[in-house]
């Protein structure tokens, strides 16, 4: 099964990055009417869930494409079933394991998008504060971001490559910073980009300005480690009291012989197992509500 998929995914992956990179150039050339002769609505027939998801992966730098990823989805789902079959032997295992499989997908995706965003977000003061640096030596705003990039770590340097890329193909600063700050779900982006339309209709000193935005930066940095740090415990505790109730029964299955038999294969058990995810999917988006604080 292993050898199968990675057999697939293989060459579905160097697919994605050609589609990905057709996509992102296709934005620009979207207006002309000889590309829709050439090609009769391809773009208006690509579903548009599809286009999330595939903005979705890059922003998360995960190196796969849509289609790939749904096949990963569905390998992995079907592999999960068979592992459920070869556990429990019951067919209400393998649909619990069917539905949870594309879940699981998404809570991947979404752990690995919020992970790099959170990363953004840390280097973003030190990102603009190399930024005024440039501009104090005589720069503009899109010459000391061209300088950022080329010393930047990773996803800040691909972010503003991208900005910069959008401005010299005609699409205003502040639209492009704009589409950065919806891309990362970062508001202290929108600041700078309030900072560069400042500069660019009163002529100020945009380098002060962007000092006091990374004063304000720093203090909301130091504001959200703080709020980490205190709901530290209570995402712990819904990561222990998530999986705490599946590794007791598993462990029941496993050592306990017969003795779970009622509840996994009798109807009446089905409905518990359904009833018992139910509660603890509950306790868990419960818990998740009360320590995910944005700042």
């Amino acid at each position: 099964m292993l050898l199968i998929i990675g057999g697939i995914g293989l060459p579905l992956r160097h697919q994605a990055r050609r589609a990905a990179l057709r996509g992102r150039v296709s934005v620009y050339g979207a207006a002309a009417p000889a590309s829709e002769d050439l090609e009769p609505g391809a773009n208006r027939h690509r579903s548009a869930r599809i286009e999330r998801l595939e903005e979705t992966l890059e922003l998360a730098r995960m190196d796969v494409g849509p289609v790939a990823f749904l096949l990963y989805t569905v390998l992995g789902t079907l592999l999960l079933a068979f592992v459920a079959t070869a556990i429990f032997q019951t067919g209400f295992m393998v649909i619990i394991a069917l539905v949870a499989g594309p879940f699981i997908a998404r809570a991947v995706v979404r752990r690995q998008l919020g992970r790099q965003r959170r990363l953004f977000a840390d280097q973003l003061a030190d990102s603009i504060q190399a930024v005024t640096s440039a501009m104090r030596t005589g720069n503009s705003f899109v010459g000391a971001l061209s300088q950022l990039v080329e010393h930047a770590p990773e996803p800040t340097a691909s972010e503003f490559r991208r900005v910069i890329a959008d401005e010299r193909l005609g699409v205003p600063l502040d639209t492009a910073l704009q589409r950065m700050v919806d891309r990362m779900d970062n508001n202290d982006l929108k600041q700078v980009g309030l900072v560069t339309v400042i500069q660019r209709e009163t002529g100020g000193n945009g380098a002060e300005a962007l000092d006091r935005v990374v004063g304000n930066i720093r203090a909301r940095d130091d504001i959200r480690r703080l709020v980490r740090t205190l709901t530290a415990q209570g995402r712990m505790s819904q990561l222990v009291l998530t999986s705490l109730p599946v590794i007791v029964a598993l462990a029941l299955k496993s050592l306990g012989g017969s003795a779970m038999d009622p509840l996994f294969k009798t109807g009446y058990g089905h409905a518990l197992l359904a009833f018992a995810g139910l509660l603890i999917a509950m306790g868990s988006l419960w818990i998740g509500r009360i320590v995910k604080i944005k700042v």
